[in-house]
């Protein structure tokens, strides 16, 4: 059965519709998902922040703690008075950043108690100085527990950090290789909308030129009906003369 011109119109239309459709929600999915991605890309850059943060304050504790120990002048506990009040607070946020990740989720727990041996040690060497009590003051520092510790603390840290390092760098491979695959398959359907605009046309211009030649066929035998006619009716005018003239 052939279809009409409005038919086939009507159908290459539809699938050019489909097509366009097909582009928008692909568009839609595919910018959703770079949403996604972008703002996991932004919760890594925000674990690596409190995770320095973290580590930053290990270091005023150990410095603070170190100045105090072997000057006794209490300003240098400034720092490890704030970095105390911070760091248990940033811990805490570490923790709850990279919850969904066990192996973080390990590495903070192993985080948690050298902090908290680091601390220990910390008060310690700080109660042994405040109490003129220089010789045990002096061993606790000199036994280098507290450099092991934080050290120790470094290593997990920078564990935590490789790890999200990781986890940064596939995130980003990932939104290159979706914005790459949109890519793919908004020109390929581009194209299809492309290829059916120009079957359309051609459909179209085919069947006017087709009926622009049947309708020149069909003047073309008008005419010469018109001309057939007329030779008979000028022969019948002569047929009728010439019987006129026999009966005189």
């Amino acid at each position: 059965m052939k279809f009409s011109l409005e038919k086939k119109i009507i159908f290459f239309f539809l699938l050019a519709a489909i097509a366009l459709v097909s582009v928008l929600v692909i568009f839609y999915y595919n910018t959703q998902k770079i949403k996604s991605t972008s703002d996991l890309v932004e919760h890594t850059q925000e674990v690596l922040r409190k995770s320095d943060d973290v580590l930053m304050d290990v270091l005023n504790i150990e410095t603070g703690s170190r100045g105090y120990s072997l000057t006794g002048n209490e300003l240098y506990l400034d720092p490890y008075n704030n970095a105390i009040i911070t760091t248990n607070s940033n811990i805490e946020k570490l923790a709850l950043l990279t919850k969904d990740n066990p192996n973080q989720q390990s590495r903070m727990d192993s985080l948690k108690k050298v902090v908290e041996e680091r601390l220990a040690f910390t008060k310690n060497s700080i109660a042994a100085r405040k109490q003129n009590r220089l010789n045990d003051s002096e061993k606790i520092m000199s036994d280098g527990n507290g450099k092991i510790l934080t050290d120790k603390i470094r290593s997990i840290i920078a564990d935590i950090n490789s790890e999200e390092f990781r986890l940064l760098e596939q995130r980003k491979k990932t939104v290159e290789k979706d914005t790459q695959n949109f890519a793919l398959i908004f020109l390929a359907l581009f194209t299809i909308i492309l290829i059916i605009l120009i079957t359309v046309y051609v459909i179209i211009t085919s069947n006017l030129r087709v009926r622009k030649k049947a309708e020149d066929e069909l003047h073309q035998l008008n005419k010469e009906l018109v001309f057939k006619n007329e030779e008979k009716e000028k022969r019948a005018a002569e047929l009728i003369i010439t019987n006129k003239e026999l009966e005189k």
